[in-house]
């Protein structure tokens, strides 16, 4: 992504004219990452949003802080391999688990100012 789109972490400066990654911020242990292979958790879904957004300057707005990697309870099983916890997927192979993905959601606060 940095490479092909020139994306850059969330920093205390910000331009409306770069793009930046709103996953490459460090998040609470709580949170260590979307997926998890082989035993490490990896942070493989991104937001990738304008600076614009980021300034404060248009009607719609965010900030770092709005971002978050969604771990509750009920989207995580017991992993026995590699002990902790690993997201409870929907499938195993072909077998049907019944749980919700093999991904944790993330999610970004938006905010409309009021004119």
């Amino acid at each position: 992504m940095k490479s092909v789109l020139g994306v850059e972490p969330p920093q205390q400066e910000m331009d409306g004219y770069t793009l930046y990654n709103m996953m490459l911020q460090p998040f609470p242990k709580k949170n260590p990452g979307t997926y998890k292979y082989q035993g490490s958790w990896e942070i493989i879904d991104h937001f990738i949003v304008s600076g614009t957004l980021l300034t404060g300057k248009g009607s719609l707005y965010t900030s770092a802080k709005d971002v978050d990697i969604c771990n509750l309870p009920f989207l995580l099983e017991k992993d026995e391999k590699y002990r902790g916890t690993k997201p409870f997927r929907t499938y195993h192979g072909i077998r049907y688990q019944g749980g919700y993905s093999d991904h944790l959601p993330i999610r970004m606060d938006l905010f409309l100012k009021r004119k």
